[in-house]
């Protein structure tokens, strides 16, 4: 039986997100969004920066929106769309959760060893000691 990953994300939500993400447009908007930041970007610069009809924009925009990665607001005239970073955060570390979980030392310089609240009060004691040592 797989082990419960301690992420606060369930595996279906991780599932959806990166179903949405999944495709070159959506992934190319959601990118460009993210390149926004917390300031989001109108439709019609998305529209620019990513090549894309309006009514095509459109139909992208509200599956990342159903998904849970886009916010949108409406600004006078405008529509601003943002990149719910949170959610992305929260995906990223649902993906990192297990990396190297069953390695002690870590996958190697690329990726080393989380610190867990055993390992960390391992690392506390050691530099305590070596400290002390000194």
């Amino acid at each position: 039986m797989p082990q419960q990953s301690s992420s606060t994300m369930e595996s279906q939500h991780a599932c959806d997100l990166l179903t949405a993400l999944g495709h070159p447009v959506r992934l190319a908007v959601f990118r460009e969004l993210m390149a926004h930041g917390p300031d989001g970007a109108p439709a019609g610069t998305l529209g620019l920066a990513v090549n894309l009809a309006p009514n095509a924009l459109s139909f992208h925009l509200n599956r990342l929106k159903q998904a849970g990665l886009v916010s949108a607001q409406r600004a006078g005239q405008q529509t601003i769309y943002r990149a719910r970073l949170t959610t992305m955060r929260e995906l990223i570390a649902y993906l990192d959760d297990t990396c190297c979980r069953d390695v002690a030392k870590g996958c190697g310089p690329q990726c080393p060893p989380k610190q867990t609240p055993i390992r960390r009060l391992a690392t506390t004691a050691a530099t305590k000691t070596k400290e002390t040592k000194q």
